[in-house]
């Protein structure tokens, strides 16, 4: 009787599969190649991995959810992100904001100066505060220390 190693999916995984594979003929399985897509099939796929990463409250979704957006094509995302952030993220939730900026930081740090300003044109008091939690140079240092998500995104770039 052999003994079967396959990777268990959690039921967080299970449920973004299910999301992802009912996009307009895309599966879960080619997160790497989404920006071979039709642009819009690929951003929908952005958008669900987006809400993972940045309005689950609970870390195991946002881990992953940071895992697979670090899989895709980097100057893909440079393009695409901020777009599609503009369509799910609600940039005066404090929650959601530092969400958003923990996964730019780790993951496309390019793109921090960009969410930083989308942040200081609001209101939001709570939002300056993470403006200003974000603006220091060592953030990525503190994100490793600090965030319970560290271990789930390489800051090495592919």
């Amino acid at each position: 009787m052999g003994i079967w190693r396959e990777k268990v999916k959690s039921e967080y995984e299970i449920m973004l599969m299910e999301r992802i594979n009912r996009i307009d003929g895309f599966t879960y399985d080619d997160i790497k190649t989404v920006d071979k897509y039709p642009l819009e099939i690929a951003q929908r796929v952005l958008k669900e991995l987006l809400k993972n990463a940045c309005l689950a409250t609970n870390y195991l979704p946002i881990e992953l959810g940071r895992k697979k957006i670090n899989e895709i094509n980097k100057e893909w995302l440079k393009q695409n992100l901020v777009f599609v952030t503009e369509k799910c993220i609600d940039y005066s939730d404090e929650w959601e904001y530092r969400r958003l900026l923990e996964l730019v930081v780790l993951t496309i740090p390019e793109l921090k100066s960009e969410i930083l300003e989308k942040g200081k044109k609001t209101g939001n008091e709570e939002i300056r505060e993470v403006v200003t939690d974000f603006e220091g140079e060592n953030i990525i240092e503190k994100l490793r220390v600090n965030s319970k998500c560290s271990d789930a995104v390489s800051v090495e770039k592919k």
